[in-house]
């Protein structure tokens, strides 16, 4: 009975111990004296991007510079406030503050060392790397290969508007950048537009898919416990049969262009060339052309190829196609922006013949305003993390920071601050006018980061963005389907903000 007893009162005793140390945990900024906003227990039960929204918002009606808040499993999150701080720590202290916090296991779990999760030295020798394969002139040559994926689209489009019922954009859109990156880092042509139910489309869907109890427990794992007891562990956050499909897959490219000695104009291509050279060429073409010295000449792995097509994959599949359906949410609801914009594509390829070019595209300034607003009000990643590396003090304050404290920069919150963008719920190309950025001090938009880690793939997302909205306004106009929620509601579990219920459009064919 005494031994029955002992049994049963163990996991009770745990049970009180854990308790006890989360709720003493939740006191740390209060023992450090830094200034903490609870929200009502009914404000809690919403998208953490909302939460944060609103203590910034009550932080700054009270002139606070910073606050401190608690993350998963009660773990202290500081929040800069104030732009000179989050300069100080983005860009001038950057050395304190180089890393993201993600976990990353290159020895057990090598395809999710991808440059977004590398840490120090690791980090900056792969950037130094994948810096020359995002040029403008990298960017120029890939131009071809989404202008042929959106063709593909538009013929879609084109039996959605003939039938006359209504289209669940994001869908549409995400099988659009599917096709984009698979053919772009991958090599291969998915034809996910047309058929939705490729390996490639199934394999990248369940990627972001966080709503299977494996994947709930994975990333309870990787935000309870600290990231070398993981590592000892041997803990792998990517599932065994995900990572078999890309590493055979990108393995099986490798070999054939190496093996045909076929080349493509695509971000594959130049990750082979890192792989047996540790160069990339010049912008002026891949073959024959001078070499662009890229990091210390260490040649890349198979693993770290498939890890950087991985990351640009899920980087810039679910990023793009959430900020296309966000502006087409939005030119939707402002007719007036949509005809406007309609206007300037159309005068611009007119100009150019008809055809959709790089140079064409540069052109579209209303385009650039429209993009640009679209992701101030709806940035793909509403917060982005940074990790304090060792004590730190607080530009301006006497506050230190301690090392091992996670830090939240706090992007979509500075984009709706009225201080710097007036009526900020209003959407507003205009916002944007030459005239407009320049009244604006730095730091208040930054939906792809700032400082030496910001997004190195921005160019191609804002490319493939762009093209993707020309093909949808030159040929059609766009108006919300009642079966669209409004007002919007963001999903909760996603990491890229998207829109619950998805976002539902009536195309009308207008050439």
């Amino acid at each position: 009975m005494k031994t029955l007893l002992l049994v049963c009162s163990v996991p009770l005793l745990l049970y009180a111990f854990i308790k006890l140390w989360l709720k003493w945990r939740r006191t740390y900024w209060q023992r450090k004296g830094l200034p903490v906003i609870e929200l009502p227990v009914d404000e809690q039960n919403v998208n953490s991007a909302v939460q944060i929204m609103k203590k910034y918002r009550i932080a700054k009606e009270r002139g606070l510079k910073h606050i401190g808040t608690y993350g998963h499993f009660s773990k202290p999150t500081y929040l800069p406030i104030d732009l000179e701080i989050m300069r100080h720590i983005a860009v001038k202290d950057f050395a304190y503050f180089q890393n993201h916090g993600v976990y990353v296991n290159e020895r057990d779990d090598p395809i999710s060392a991808s440059l977004f999760h590398l840490e120090d030295e690791r980090w900056r020798s792969m950037r130094v790397k994948l810096t020359a394969t995002f040029t403008s002139g990298k960017m120029k040559m890939m131009f071809p290969i989404v202008v042929k994926c959106a063709n593909q689209l538009k013929d879609v489009l084109d039996e959605h508007a003939r039938i006359g019922d209504p289209i669940d954009i994001k869908e549409i859109l995400a099988r659009f950048t599917t096709d984009v990156i698979g053919e772009c880092a991958f090599g291969i042509e998915c034809n996910c537009i047309k058929d939705p139910n490729t390996e490639f489309r199934k394999y990248g869907k369940k990627q972001f898919d966080f709503s299977t109890w494996p994947r709930v427990m994975r990333g309870m794992m990787m935000a309870a416990l600290p990231h070398n007891i993981l590592r000892f562990l041997r803990f792998k956050f990517i599932e065994a049969d995900v990572e078999t499909f890309f590493k055979d897959l990108v393995k099986d490219m490798v070999e054939y262009r190496e093996t045909s000695q076929k080349r493509r104009n695509d971000f594959l291509q130049l990750l082979i060339e890192l792989k047996n050279t540790g160069k990339v060429s010049e912008d002026e073409g891949t073959q024959g052309g001078e070499i662009h010295k890229a990091g210390d000449m260490e040649h890349i792995t198979m693993d770290q190829i498939t890890a950087q097509c991985l990351i640009f994959f899920n980087a810039g599949f679910e990023t793009s196609s959430s900020t296309m359906t966000f502006a087409l949410y939005e030119l939707a609801m402002n007719e007036e922006y949509q005809d406007k914009l309609r206007d300037e594509i159309n005068t611009v390829l007119k100009k150019h013949g008809g055809q959709l070019t790089y140079e064409a595209v540069l052109e579209m300034e209303y385009l650039e305003m429209v993009l640009n607003e679209t992701l101030r009000k709806h940035p793909p990643l509403a917060n982005s993390m940074r990790v304090c590396a060792k004590d730190y003090k607080v530009p301006g304050t006497d506050f230190i920071l301690e090392a091992g404290t996670n830090v939240v920069f706090t992007i979509q919150p500075i984009h709706m601050d009225p201080e710097y963008y007036p009526d900020p719920e209003k959407f507003n190309p205009e916002n944007f006018s030459e005239e407009n950025k320049a009244k604006r001090p730095p730091f208040t938009f930054m939906p792809f980061g700032e400082g030496p880690r910001m997004c190195i793939g921005l160019r191609f997302g804002k490319m493939q963005s762009k093209i993707g909205l020309i093909t949808i306004l030159s040929q059609y106009k766009v108006a919300l389907n009642k079966k669209t929620l409004y007002p919007l509601v963001y999903c909760r579990r996603s990491p890229i903000l998207s829109v619950s219920g998805g976002v539902w459009l009536d195309l009308t064919k207008i050439n």
